[in-house]
């Protein structure tokens, strides 16, 4: 009887054991730390899915940068403006992922000693799939001063 038993609970063990464990990803996040927390990014161009743009991170700081066309808006994206350059800057950094989702969590720091900007893209993903995830990770940040230098991050959990 008990080597019955025994056995029962080694094998139940060793199904329970083999399965594949759930992933539970964290809850996407507009942003932290210098973001401006309400406002959402977007453009009208379509064509950026055919451009590459995964670089070192871009920081666009006027009109004339904005080759992208990228407009913000304050009320959950119903409504869509031009972005005042003259008090705001845009920070982007486009990463691509592996699995069946991806959840990206932002947070710019600033470093006001060493005239320093960190943007880290902490990237959570789920899944043996073998579709590709991207992601520009656009953030509207108060203006960040020309002698200010950016470092970007980007972390795989």
């Amino acid at each position: 009887m008990k080597t019955k038993t025994f056995l029962i609970v080694l094998l139940l063990t060793g199904i329970f054991w083999s399965c594949e464990r759930q992933c539970i990803l964290p809850k996407e996040e507009i942003g932290t730390g210098e973001i401006i927390a309400n406002a959402k990014i977007n453009t009208a161009n379509k064509h950026l899915s055919d451009i590459s743009q995964e670089e070192a991170g871009k920081c666009i700081q006027s009109e004339a940068q904005n080759i992208d066309n990228l407009q913000v808006g304050f009320d959950d994206g119903v409504h869509y403006q031009a972005i005042d350059f003259s008090k705001y800057s845009v920070l982007e950094k486009e990463i691509r992922a592996g699995g069946c989702s991806a959840v990206c969590e932002r947070n710019v720091s600033k470093d006001t000693k060493n005239k320093k900007i960190v943007y880290t893209i902490t990237v959570h993903q789920c899944g043996k799939c073998k579709m590709m995830i991207m992601n520009w990770n656009w953030v509207l940040v108060p203006k960040i001063p020309e002698d200010y230098t950016i470092e970007y991050k980007v972390l795989k959990k």
